[in-house]
């Protein structure tokens, strides 16, 4: 009597079993391709978010420099406006002390 090896399984079964694993690693993939996908949604729906919220935060730095620089340049405008109503009040504008008054 010769020793003769036992067939475990029969080859459908085995090709049955091939493709529910290929089947499961197929589902895995399209979990991972999906959740990458998901995360990649939300990480640029919050990077779109802060380049919102960094927009309007430079916007009102930007007119708060500006009220400031109107309001410096207000300044100078009503000072040399009173400077020539008292030249011309106390006989007509001195151009040399005008100038001297801006500078």
């Amino acid at each position: 009597m010769a020793f003769q090896p036992e067939a475990v399984g029969s080859p459908d079964r085995h090709q049955g079993s091939t493709r529910a694993v290929i089947g499961v690693l197929l589902l895995v993939n399209l979990f991972v391709v999906f959740m990458t996908l998901l995360t990649l949604r939300q990480g640029r729906h919050h990077a779109e978010e802060a380049a919102a919220t960094s927009a309007h935060n430079l916007t009102q730095v930007l007119v708060q420099d500006m009220k400031g620089d109107f309001q410096g340049i207000n300044l100078a405008l009503f000072s040399v406006r009173q400077e020539m109503a008292r030249q011309r009040a106390s006989g007509g504008i001195r151009e040399k002390d005008l100038n001297a008054h801006i500078a």
